[in-house]
């Protein structure tokens, strides 16, 4: 989890980044196959950081349901 559980559209919790970083390179180490995914408070920033961190799949709701542009939206998400 990005934020504490509960309602919509929290802040992103900075210390969600170190714990993707401590979960992919525990993946790498042992050679685990397992996939890091990440939901609440996902943005086009919070999900370039993830995606740096190590994670693989991102959830987004607010930040999509609020976009003028979904699409748009969708694409600003999947830039690395």
């Amino acid at each position: 989890m990005g934020v504490n559980p509960g309602a919509a559209g929290q802040t992103f919790l900075d210390e969600t980044i170190k714990r993707i970083k401590i979960i992919a390179n525990t993946r790498k180490k042992y050679g685990f196959n397992y996939r890091i995914s990440v939901d609440g408070g996902i943005n086009d920033k919070t999900a370039k950081d993830c995606w740096n961190a190590g994670a693989n799949i991102l959830i987004s709701g607010s930040y999509l349901r609020n976009s003028p542009d979904f699409a748009d939206g969708i694409l600003k998400l999947l830039k690395r």
